[in-house]
This record gives structure tokens, sequence and C-alpha cells, in this order.
């Protein structure tokens, strides 16, 4: 790239290539020279982004931890009026004794 400044300039000095020319050659190579860091910027960020395929691939491959019921219950429409939560307990896999016991909660939209 640095040549090419050197030749348009040269050609500038001799006269072969009027100021105008100059000015509109080498904001040609700096457009070039910017479309061309682009490009290589792409090339590394889709490289960078690739390297993670095959975790997101390993993660997609883990069965449910939950299993989905045959006849799921659907979401009825519109607003919800009323939410209860009765006697939920949870215990995390492996620890000792119950995170939540015989949780109660009751959300009504009035």
């Amino acid at each position: 790239m640095l040549l090419a400044y050197v030749f348009v300039g040269l050609r500038g000095i001799q006269g072969t290539i009027d100021p105008g020319g100059v000015v509109l050659v080498i904001g040609a190579f700096s457009s070039v020279a910017g479309t061309l860091g682009q490009i290589s910027s792409t090339f590394v960020a889709v490289d960078q982004h690739t390297r993670f395929l095959g975790d997101y691939f390993s993660f997609l491959k883990i069965e449910a931890l939950l299993p989905v019921p045959e006849k799921p219950t659907s979401i009825p429409d519109g607003p919800v009026d009323n939410i209860s939560f009765e006697n939920i307990s949870f215990h995390y896999p492996g620890g000792h004794g119950e995170a939540i016991e015989e949780f109660e909660f009751e959300y009504s939209q009035r």
C-alpha cells in the first residue's frame, strides 16, 4: 500500500497527475484499505465465533432434565386473573434437605 502512495506522489511531483487526481487516487486507496480492513476483521470474528460452535452443538444434545408430558396443558389466552402455588417443595440433586419446603403463593389481579 505504501508503494502505491509513493507511486502516486511521484506522479504528482512529475506533473503527470494533477493535484485533484492525486487526491482522488489517494481517497480511493484509503477506501479500499478500509474495506479490506473490515473484511479481515469479519473473518477474524467468524473464526472466533466458530470456536464455540462445538460447545453450542454439545449443549443442544443434552436431554431435557424435566420430562415433557405427552399431553401438555396449554396456557390460556388473554390475561390470567389468578395464579396459585400450593404445597411446593424442591431439593437440589445431591443436596442435603429441601431448598424450598411446602411453599405456598397466591396472586390475584383484581
